[in-house]
């Protein structure tokens, strides 16, 4: 176990649509777990998600920033835990009030199993719902281009 990921692992990442759980706890210490999907990787140390700034989620990491996820995509099974920091940023292209969260990876775990090949679990719209492979695209590009470099103004923001 290693707080970074390796070149492998950020390839498959790049190369797939890769999706995750996510895992919180509240002000109780009860988890809670999502799917996600709008998330990118930063460099070997660090991934950024967009989060529903509303929501449960983002409720937990203000009160507690430590976090698990499991990160799935094709031949890809990773545990990663972690400190989660709120960055000052706005996603426009985001159909909601979307938190920027910098996830700093601490612990990172490849539970992938020797002689199986993992099909990763995946999603698309509905034909109803088409138009949000583009709205996806754009948040994606819009988190890749999240400027890591200090000072971000990083810390509880209660207004969310």
């Amino acid at each position: 176990m290693t707080g970074s990921l390796e070149d492998q692992h950020a390839s498959a990442m790049i190369d797939g649509r890769p999706v995750a759980v996510l895992a919180t706890t509240d002000e109780t210490g009860r988890p809670h777990s999502a799917l996600i999907s709008w998330f990118v990787l930063l460099d070997s140390h660090t991934l950024v998600a967009a989060l529903d700034g509303r929501g449960r989620h983002c409720r937990n990491l203000r009160n507690d920033p430590r976090f698990a996820m499991q990160i799935l995509a094709d031949d890809l099974v990773l545990a990663v835990g972690g400190r989660a920091e709120f960055l000052t940023a706005e996603l426009p292209s985001a159909p909601f009030p979307a938190a920027v969260v910098r996830l700093v990876l601490e612990a990172v775990a490849d539970q992938r199993q020797p002689q199986m090949r993992f099909r990763g679990p995946g999603y698309e719209f509905d034909a109803a719902k088409r138009h949000r492979d583009g709205v996806e695209r754009q948040v994606l590009a819009e988190l890749a281009a999240t400027d890591l470099r200090p000072p971000w103004p990083i810390g509880r923001d209660d207004s969310a």
